[in-house]
């Protein structure tokens, strides 16, 4: 399993990505989770991006690369 992680300036992890080892970080073959925080730097939601037919998706279709262009819902 690769395993990618895009920090805040607190050290939270924002993103986090997973795929198959040897899927580089531009193949949409990525499950991404974006995560937010609240004042205390605890964890309030964790969200999924919208897939091409416009639902949140946990599945394995993302590029990493893109993680910040994706809507999370």
């Amino acid at each position: 399993m690769e395993i990618r992680c895009e920090n805040d300036a607190n050290g939270n992890p924002l993103y986090i990505g997973r795929a198959k080892v040897g899927v580089a970080e531009d193949e949409p073959m990525w499950q991404i989770a974006f995560h937010a925080y609240d004042g205390n730097d605890s964890l309030t939601f964790k969200k999924w991006p919208e897939n091409s037919d416009g639902n949140a998706s946990a599945e394995y279709e993302f590029v990493w690369d893109d993680r910040a262009s994706y809507t999370y819902v």
